[in-house]
């Protein structure tokens, strides 16, 4: 049975030795998605960040937006490009951006999205979710994952449904169309990786703010979990399609 592939649109890199010794964030969602579904998926990577595109949308059967150091607010050519074709792409296939890919295809699809007044999150936050949806099997009650961001969606895009939220990030998890759906947060992320950005982004967050996400490494996550939810999301939308 051939596998349906996965496009993971890589929105930013690391230098060599960060990925040496912790992967590149396409490798992050190869792991995330292998696990959770039994590795049933195929993947291609594109260098977004580069204004590498597929040449057309039927190029995968889904798509990924990962994170990035970069802010979506600049509006770069590449950032836009990529918006549009995600946009061109959720009418028949499931997209799924993740914390830079959230905000960006907020953004595209005319949602605000701002540098938040609460300053940087990270560490580890806690999600309360408000609302069901098909995909989110098994369900649950709330969610803890990995942050590592300073801009927010601050306005969601007409339509789009808050799922999951808190006090520091009121639109955590979207459901933007049928085929679109939006995580602030790192499933994808392991301890070691975002410990080693928390330490060489130290200077960058507020006081103390650096050790009190490392220590929060401590805390019980739900990567698990999500990646289940994000695998049930593209096999749904990707039988729907086939059938």
């Amino acid at each position: 049975m051939t596998k349906a592939t996965i496009g993971l649109f890589e929105a930013g890199t690391y230098d060599a030795d960060f990925i040496r010794d912790h992967g590149s964030p396409a490798g992050w969602f190869r792991r995330l998605l292998g696990q959770a579904s039994a590795d049933r998926f195929d993947y291609r990577v594109y260098h977004a960040y580069a204004g590498e595109l597929p040449d057309a949308v039927d190029e995968c059967d889904g798509y990924l937006i990962t994170g990035s150091a970069a802010s979506v607010v600049e509006k770069a050519p590449w950032m836009v490009a990529l918006g549009d074709f995600c946009i061109q792409a959720m009418a028949s296939k499931p997209v799924v951006g993740i914390c830079f890919g959230h905000q960006l295809l907020c953004q595209a699809l005319g949602g605000e999205v701002q540098e938040a007044e609460q300053g940087w999150g990270v560490g580890v936050h806690q999600y309360a979710v408000t609302k069901d949806a098909d995909w989110m099997r098994p369900p649950a009650a709330e969610v803890a994952m990995l942050t590592s961001h300073m801009d927010q969606v601050t306005t969601p895009p007409p339509g789009a449904v808050v799922l999951a939220q808190s006090t520091f990030c009121p639109n955590a998890i979207l459901q933007l169309s049928p085929n679109a759906i939006t995580i602030q947060a790192h499933p994808e992320a392991t301890r070691g990786c975002f410990g080693s950005i928390y330490q060489m982004r130290r200077d960058r967050y507020g006081d103390g703010q650096a050790d009190h996400a490392l220590a929060s490494l401590e805390k019980k996550t739900d990567e698990d979990q999500v990646g289940r939810w994000l695998v049930k999301f593209f096999q749904d939308r990707i039988n729907r399609v086939d059938t």
